[in-house]
């Protein structure tokens, strides 16, 4: 069954129905519309659910075998912490369990132990090999085993994760438009150095101390159109970048477009747009100012890349230092909790901890103006000491002025 979704002419939904049998483009469909519904002639209508090309993406991942194998290393020794170590595509991690005590009664086993820790059960992963030190006359508890296992896994895949996006970064292309890796070149286009910055502190902050061919990043969402130039007159002798809000629909887009507009000179002096929307990319394709790809859009393969070409959409900038977004939400948390700034005068941190039942731990930043919140992970992307010259993205959320000079040295900017 599909679903079909009338929109308004704010982009917001209107209307929502299912369509019993499959409908291929070009088809007419008929249904019946509830009374009230805001529906009109010439209104845009989008698919939101295909049931024929997820059965063809079912078939697909299901003919596939593309489970990575790992390799495991369990040290029971006594009076120490367990430890598991997995390996695998040159990453390897180690995570800590229970304390090993000696055995009262029943003495653990290597069986049970690779019991426990081999149940990967649907993941996209299993253990290639697996190996266990254990100590005799040892007592384990076996349900520590479990969630030693969850958490091994989850640190191997944040470090693979944050290796093979700084990898997929430097992705460009040869003269036969394939993909090649290949962070030396002389000819990559996107040979840059970018630092976006958060406030007017960290601004000042990053032009006093990078280098001039630096470019400062400015984040419009976190701004006020009073602020706008502001920003221009601290960074006069600089190049600049800016991105508009992440979400551009509705309400937000009408505060957006009318800030644009009487800020219609702000466009001089800008020297790149860090496109990160396609509706971004609509107001933006027309004005004759380079255009980047943030690091939210999809470049890791040959048809993305290709198709941002033809857009004139520069390859993204591999982030070297910064907190990484992992959600931009319509639903506000901060009224949730009673922490809405409109709604109650208490209310004056755009910041909130969100700790989870796992102890996982969040931060929450509101961008009230255009009604969204963004949830970054805790902690920071950061590598070691660099004396050579790189290039690539500092990108400062929470840092303050001492922080972000020392951040820009250490990375050589």
């Amino acid at each position: 069954q599909d679903v079909l979704e009338f929109r308004d002419r704010n982009k917001e939904k209107a209307y929502e129905y299912t369509v019993k049998n499959p409908a291929r483009a070009g088809e007419i469909v008929t249904t019946n519309i509830m009374k009230g519904s805001n529906i009109y002639s010439n209104q845009e209508v989008y698919r939101t659910k295909n049931t024929h090309l997820l059965e063809k993406i079912c078939e697909k991942i299901d003919a596939s075998n593309d489970r990575i194998g790992l390799e495991a290393r369990v040290e029971v020794k006594l009076g120490q912490r367990v430890k598991l170590s997995i390996k695998g595509k040159n990453i390897e991690v180690e995570t800590y369990g229970d304390l090993v005590e000696k055995a009262l009664k029943k003495a653990i086993t290597a069986a049970e132990i690779k019991e426990k820790i081999d149940k990967l059960g649907n993941e996209k992963y299993y253990f290639s090999d697996f190996k266990i030190e254990v100590d005799d006359n040892v007592f384990l508890p076996l349900g520590g085993l479990k969630k030693l296992r969850r958490e091994g896994i989850r640190k191997w895949q944040e470090s693979a994760t944050n290796k093979r996006k700084i990898k997929e970064d430097l992705i460009i292309l040869n003269k036969n438009n394939e993909i090649k890796e290949d962070i030396n070149t002389e000819n990559r286009e996107n040979r840059l150095k970018i630092i976006s910055v958060f406030n007017k502190e960290q601004a000042m902050a990053a032009a006093q101390t990078s280098k001039e061919d630096v470019i400062i990043h400015l984040e419009l969402d976190g701004l006020t159109a009073e602020e706008w130039n502001d920003y221009k007159a601290i960074l006069s002798a600089r190049k600049i970048a800016v991105s508009f809000p992440r979400i551009l629909h509705g309400h937000g887009l009408e505060v957006f477009e009318k800030e644009w507009k009487l800020n219609n000179d702000f466009i001089n002096g800008i020297d790149c747009f860090l496109i990160n929307s396609f509706m971004m990319y609509d107001m933006c394709k027309d004005l004759n100012v380079k255009m980047i790809a943030d690091d939210n859009f999809y470049q890791t393969n040959n048809w993305a890349i290709k198709t941002h070409k033809k857009l004139n959409i520069g390859l993204n900038i591999p982030l070297l230092y910064g907190r990484r977004p992992l959600m931009y939400s319509k639903a506000c948390l901060f009224k949730t909790c009673n922490a809405c700034k409109k709604e109650y005068e208490n209310s004056t941190s755009d910041l909130m901890e969100l700790k989870l039942a796992d102890n996982n731990t969040f931060l929450v930043l509101n961008r009230c103006q255009y009604c969204y919140n963004i949830i970054f992970n805790k902690e920071v992307i950061d590598g070691p000491d660099n004396e050579k010259e790189v290039f690539g993205r500092l990108s400062f959320t929470f840092e303050d002025a001492q922080e972000v000079r020392r951040i820009i040295r250490k990375w050589n900017f």
